[in-house]
């Protein structure tokens, strides 16, 4: 089921800083194709942000700002829409056996985000005006997300009052100021991923004529810092150094409410949206593959789950020529490929303005398509 939430974070196209009219004559809200997505980085707008992620894929047809799909397609037709043209796994949990229906590993499939701004939705340049604001307001399927009402920091993970509610955008609470930490850290009414790409892979799953993919998604990122606020035992500075242990607050309350709804979960994929901060820091590659090693015992110890999750990452481009973390970030999947993929860069999506570090809303919706895109293929082929 890995495979199935990275096809849907990496769909979007070639894309150039500009108006509407150099986005390929596509109308706002729909994504165009994809051309080709491999290595580098991309210019976004705005203070510590980074963008969200992908990989290369051929076409993912049009997608409405529902995260609905007309059209979806991964190869020549949406019949083989997740087909990245070889077989699962007997064992892998995503296909029937005879006829390769994409299926989820858990009724409920969970997907943590980390990472900086654009982690949690920050829009830079793009900040209080509507081009910032959160499109994805409505769940047109049935993802989720965990409520945490009005509970300060730290939560009770056994809190009565913490529920599941339909995924929506913004996902979480608005963060108050900045710097910010969970439970309040969306930035400025802005989107997240997570919207799109939980929709997106929902999406694609039911266009390969599989059974209703429900994700369950949080994001536990802190604006503008750098990994040392996002790994386990990090230091605490205000209100910041609380992501990863937010993570396991997030998954021992889910998993409880899973097993109360009588349903099965476990969390697939942890997609790390990063780099700006670090971007000189030479150690960046061991150090983001330690906070995935530390994931990959803690979050199974929790949810009961066989399998490890899979960790996502993407590239980093607004800060430093040839940056070490966006170096980092493609060896790292080169490097342990069972375990961590690049989605790929972000030069492709047009910032706010010319000479930032973050993108409108609309074009920040495709990115995390694309990371959906990368999930259901690593899924479907392995």
């Amino acid at each position: 089921m890995l495979q199935w939430l990275l096809l849907a974070l990496t769909g979007g196209a070639l894309l150039h800083c500009g108006s509407d009219s150099s986005l390929g004559g596509s109308s706002a809200g729909t994504a165009p194709a994809v051309s080709n997505t491999r290595g580098g980085s991309e210019p976004v707008t705005g203070n510590g942000g980074a963008g969200a992620s992908g990989a290369a894929v051929s076409n993912i047809g049009s997608v409405t700002d529902e995260g609905s799909s007309a059209g979806v397609s991964f190869g020549s037709s949406a019949s083989n829409a997740v087909d990245a043209g070889t077989r699962a796994r007997a064992d892998g949990g995503i296909n029937d056996a005879d006829t390769r229906t994409p299926r989820g590993a858990y009724d409920w499939n969970g997907v943590v985000g980390t990472g900086q701004s654009l982690s949690v939705g920050e829009p830079g340049g793009a900040r209080n005006t509507p081009a910032g604001m959160a499109r994805l307001t409505r769940q047109p399927f049935h993802n989720l997300e965990l409520a945490t009402g009005a509970l300060p920091w730290p939560i009770d993970s056994s809190d009565p009052t913490l529920a599941m509610v339909p995924l929506t955008e913004p996902l979480g609470r608005g963060a108050p100021t900045y710097p910010s930490s969970w439970p309040e850290n969306i930035a400025f009414g802005g989107e997240t991923p997570h919207g799109a790409m939980a929709n997106q892979v929902t999406t694609l799953v039911s266009a390969a004529g599989g059974q209703d993919f429900v994700g369950v998604h949080g994001a536990v990122g802190e604006n503008g810092q750098c990994l040392s606020f996002l790994v386990k035992g990090a230091r605490q500075v205000g209100v910041n150094g609380h992501a990863y242990e937010a993570t396991l607050i997030e998954t021992r309350a889910i998993t409880r409410l899973a097993r109360a709804a009588g349903k099965s979960y476990g969390v697939a994929a942890i997609t790390m949206t990063h780099g700006e901060c670090d971007a000189g820091n030479a150690q960046y590659a061991d150090q983001l593959f330690a906070l995935y090693t530390d994931y990959a015992s803690d979050l199974p110890a929790i949810t009961g789950q066989a399998q490890p999750p899979l960790m996502i990452v993407s590239q980093q481009n607004s800060t430093n020529d040839r940056a070490p973390s966006t170096l980092a970030a493609w060896r790292i999947g080169i490097d342990h490929p069972d375990r961590v993929v690049c989605s790929g860069p972000k030069y492709q999506y047009p910032p706010v303005s010319c000479a930032g570090a973050h993108s409108a809303t609309r074009i920040r919706s495709w990115a995390p398509r694309r990371s959906g895109l990368n999930q259901t293929s690593r899924w479907h082929s392995s």
